[in-house]
Parts: structure tokens; sequence; C-alpha cells
């Protein structure tokens, strides 16, 4: 069974993936809107000095961050002066997920017209 299926089964909306960007996005408003003497902005604008290891780099909370953003159709620097004004970066995120959605709706219906067409040959 599909989880799409499985998804309109249980009557769930939202993926578990969607949930993650929208909790990640919303973390990152919340930091963005934080005095920068406070820990976790002076974290996510801090660099470590030195130097990588060789080949494919693992991932950084800040590298989710830009293509959730990129999602959204903005860059870093639009979506931190977005996100200062807290109803507006709200608007934003919900926005991100209610577009998944129809996208995904939009997919299902389809499948399922393409189903139907098939079997009505």
């Amino acid at each position: 069974m599909r989880n799409g299926v499985i998804r309109e089964v249980l009557h769930q909306k939202e993926t578990l993936v969607d949930k993650i960007k929208k909790k990640r996005l919303t973390w990152f408003g919340h930091v963005t809107r934080m005095d920068e003497r406070q820990l976790p902005p002076r974290a996510m604008h801090g660099h470590i000095e030195g130097t990588r290891n060789v080949g494919r780099q693992p991932q950084r909370w800040i590298d989710h961050i830009k293509d959730d953003i990129a999602d959204l159709g903005l860059n870093i620097r639009t979506a931190t002066d977005s996100a200062r004004d807290r109803r507006k970066w709200r608007h934003l995120v919900t926005l991100i997920v209610n577009q998944r959605l129809t996208e995904e709706r939009r997919r299902r219906r389809k499948r399922r017209r393409k189903k139907e067409k098939k079997h009505g040959e």
C-alpha cells in the first residue's frame, strides 16, 4: 500500500517531510528574531576555522534551510528580512506546506485520470 493511500485513509494531509520543513523554517524565523548576543544566532552565523575532509560534505542545518527557502522562491537575505516580521514569516511557512499539498493532490488526480482512461479503453 502506498504512503499516499495510507494518508488518505487516515485523513492525514501533511507528510512527515512537510512537518520537518515547517518546524525547521519556524525555528529559523525564531532564531532570526533573537538578540544577536544569544547563543543560537551566534551558532547559526558562526564560522569555524580550519579545513574540512575531502569528498562530499554532510549537509548542515543551514544547507537544509537554504533548500527550504529556495522552495519558497526566496534567497537567504530576503528570507532573513521576512523572518523578522513574525506574521509574514508564518504566512510564508504555511504557504510552502499548502503548496506541496496542492501539488501532491494534482499529481494524484492526474494519476487517477490516467488509470480511468486506461481502464475505459
